[in-house]
C-alpha cells in the first residue's frame, strides 16, 4: 500500500481502472466517525457538506458521493440570494414593519 503523501501526485496521471483499485485505511473513532483521506476527496470531488451514501455489499462497505438535482439547483440561485442579505439591505429594512 502507497503512502497517503505520494498518493495525490500518483492518482493525476492514473487511469479510472487504476484509481479504482486504490485504497487508503482510515480509523472510526469513539464516536464511530472517519476522516474521508485529503486524496480520496480531491479525486471523487467530495467537498464539505456534500452527502454520501453508503451501501453493504458481502463484507465490503462502498461509499458513493450523492449528486441531487435540487442541489445544483440551490447552489444556483445561492449568489442571486446572498446579493440581498448585505449591510445596506439590513439598512433599508431597518425600521419597516412586516406582517
Amino acid at each position: 500500500m502507497r503512502e497517503a503523501t505520494s498518493l495525490h501526485s500518483d492518482l493525476q496521471g492514473n487511469t479510472a481502472n487504476e484509481r479504482d483499485e486504490l485504497m487508503l485505511i482510515a480509523r472510526i473513532n469513539a464516536k464511530g466517525q472517519i476522516t474521508i483521506p485529503a486524496s480520496i476527496r480531491k479525486a471523487a470531488n467530495m467537498n464539505a457538506g456534500d452527502t454520501l451514501g453508503f451501501e453493504i455489499k458481502g463484507e465490503h462497505v462502498i461509499v458513493t458521493k450523492i449528486n441531487s438535482p435540487a442541489d445544483a439547483y440551490l447552489k444556483g440561485i445561492e449568489e442571486a440570494l446572498d446579493e440581498w442579505s448585505s449591510p445596506e439591505d439590513d439598512a433599508a429594512w431597518n425600521g419597516i414593519e412586516t406582517n
